[in-house]
């Protein structure tokens, strides 16, 4: 398929499945809630506990949790859940979107099921990634070190005066520049990961692997359609943020030469901040989702090219049509 094909095909599996969707966002938004609330009472029943023993400085507890080995296993144990839950909604998603894009049932109780059985494999597939990360980083490092020289050297050279704030402007946007297309490249050839861990099972390691085999070639191709998705994810959700800041802006215009007393103007401000709200939810429920479902296309496309994954399917579909007549 091509770019449009993807694009097109990944808006279609949202609008088909788009109550089904919003039911598992929503549903999901209030169990992470519920976590957060809970992760946040550990925690601070982990403060308490250490104030209780006659420690009296906040710091100096805080300091003391991240270094005694309780408090340490605490963190990791509350990040991990975080991030097991953050990653597991996308495996939901995933599920509705595979079952979708193959022609099966889309059930919100299976992907609910999915998603919570792979908490730890995906926690393992981050482990995993963050040890492949290690080369990236060291570039990473080397940049930023040549960076800093490039700084110290405009700083010590005769321009200063008229060449330094441009210089410095220069070098921070090419060093910004650099360091994201390092991270985003990273994070293309392993876009797949989740995909094949759950939908191959597939072992960390492994899947990181078979993510890289179906990114190889066409490395290009998936980074520019990702990013050009993004630019219009980014863009209905600035859209629908200019809209509700013009009506906020037209609200206090009105407010402002009808005479409107300082607290109707304070309340139309407040009003305009409360309205984001909204509008981060819509986009949560209504827009957030088909960034894993284009993921999802974009894998099944990679599998039928690389692996021939399409003509599995048909003969899958034979075999079971040969048995149903039979």
């Amino acid at each position: 398929m091509e770019k449009t094909e993807v694009i097109d095909k990944s808006f279609g599996i949202h609008k088909k499945n788009l109550i089904s969707l919003a039911i598992f966002v929503v549903v999901y938004g209030l169990i992470y809630v519920v976590v957060a609330i809970g992760g946040a009472l550990i925690g601070g029943v982990s403060v308490m506990g250490l104030i209780g023993s006659g420690i009296e400085d906040p710091s100096s507890v805080v300091e003391m949790l991240g270094k005694s080995a309780g408090g340490i296993l605490i963190i990791l144990i509350l990040g991990s859940v975080f991030l097991g839950i953050t990653l597991a909604r996308s495996v939901g998603i995933i599920n509705m979107a595979s079952n979708s894009f193959l022609g099966k049932k889309v059930s919100v109780e299976e992907a609910f099921s999915v998603s919570f059985k792979s908490i730890p494999r995906l926690i393992g597939i981050t482990i995993a990634g963050m040890i492949w990360f290690i080369p990236f980083g060291i570039g990473m490092g080397i940049i930023i070190f040549l960076y800093i020289l490039i700084i110290r050297e405009i700083e010590s050279s005769y321009i200063i005066s008229s060449g330094f704030p441009v210089g410095i402007m220069i070098a921070t946007v090419i060093m910004m520049a650099i360091i994201f297309f390092i991270i985003y490249s990273y994070m293309t050839i392993h876009r797949f990961a989740i995909h094949t861990a759950i939908l191959e099972d597939l072992s960390f390691f492994k899947a990181l692997k078979k993510s890289r085999q179906l990114v190889k070639g066409e490395f290009w191709k998936i980074f520019g359609i990702l990013m050009v998705f993004y630019i219009i994810v980014v863009g209905i959700k600035f859209s629908i943020y200019a809209l509700m800041g013009e009506i906020s802006l037209i609200g206090t215009l009105i407010s402002k030469f009808t005479s409107g007393s300082e607290e109707i103007l304070a309340n139309t401000l407040m009003a305009s901040s409360l309205s984001r709200i909204p509008v981060n939810l819509f986009t949560a429920v209504f827009v957030a989702p088909v960034a894993d479902i284009l993921v999802t296309i974009l894998y099944y496309n990679q599998r039928f090219k690389k692996d021939g994954y399409d003509l599995k399917l048909r003969l899958e579909n034979i075999r079971r049509n040969s048995m149903g007549e039979e």
